[in-house]
């Protein structure tokens, strides 16, 4: 049996009766395995089991639907914010957020409201998602890191864009003609590639690991090139962004607004905050 379980899915509530998929919370949730015990067993969905597995062991990751009868472990760190069925079959001290089996609600520790996405309570906090997480499971904050990828893709690109973001969140677009001129400028003195994968998480990751520097907006795209050990430029701004850096990624954002950051998947102008970023703006930060 496990001396420690973590669980997180690919799926995050942000509302009272709304989830939304969140490959990005599984990728940061993984800063976690540095500090439990070795011996732990990470418990997702098949989705998140497609991330994880760039980054954890096989034999660590394991579904929940794949659990016949119950389990138990000293601590269990559940990092789904939302009731995961099937985990009144878990059994230990729960940390972080912590399930009511009577009532299927979830109570959350110190720290943990930073954890939820596009919450206002961290809107005034200094703390990075990954240092509110590090706390939050009772540990001390050593700027924790992702483990290393269990990827090997020869360099194929200086530099990568990541420009999709979901399509309701058109907050967080940045303009197609910026990314064009910026492609145009770029490839007089690098190799480029526009994101490959959109529809395909391996080929995506694959692509990714193949470039050296990648330029995105708040998306999955930033953790996962943070956790790929990638030198990031993050076009940020309209959502509230609490990634630590690592000292590879560089934020650009636009000039401060009372609106900023929003939160909101629309901009309420006729064009976003993000479209005053210029691609002479992401060449000074690469040169």
């Amino acid at each position: 049996m496990p001396k420690d379980i973590i669980i997180k899915s690919s799926m995050t509530r942000i509302s009272a009766d709304q989830l939304k998929s969140n490959l990005g919370d599984v990728i940061r949730a993984t800063v976690l395995a540095s500090s439990v015990s070795e011996n732990f067993l990470w418990i997702t969905d098949e989705k998140g089991k497609s991330l994880l597995k760039y980054f954890l062991e096989p034999n660590k990751i394991i579904s929940l639907d794949k659990i016949a009868g119950g389990i138990v472990a000293e601590k269990v760190y559940n990092i789904n914010n939302y009731f995961f069925p099937g985990i009144e079959k878990i059994s230990g001290e729960w940390k972080i957020f912590v399930p009511d089996f009577s009532s299927q609600e979830i109570y959350t520790e110190k720290n943990t409201e930073l954890l939820v996405p596009y919450s206002k309570i961290g809107f005034s906090s200094n703390k990075s998602y990954q240092q509110a997480l590090i706390e939050s499971a009772g540990f001390l904050w050593k700027g924790q890191d992702y483990p290393l990828p269990k990827i090997d893709i020869p360099k194929k690109y200086d530099i990568g864009l990541n420009w999709n973001v979901h399509a309701d969140w058109t907050s967080k677009h940045w303009p197609k003609e910026h990314w064009d001129k910026l492609e145009k400028i770029l490839k007089k003195e690098f190799s480029v590639s526009y994101q490959q994968g959109l529809n395909n998480l391996d080929e995506y990751i694959n692509w990714m690991a193949s470039c050296s520097t990648i330029i995105t907006c708040e998306s999955l795209g930033l953790h996962l090139a943070s956790a790929l050990r990638k030198r990031v430029i993050a076009i940020v701004g309209a959502a509230d962004n609490t990634e630590y850096s690592y000292n590879r990624i560089e934020f650009l954002k636009p000039a401060e607004r009372a609106c900023m950051p929003c939160n909101s998947p629309k901009c309420k102008f006729e064009s976003n905050c993000l479209s005053e970023i210029y691609p002479e703006d992401i060449l000074k930060k690469l040169l």
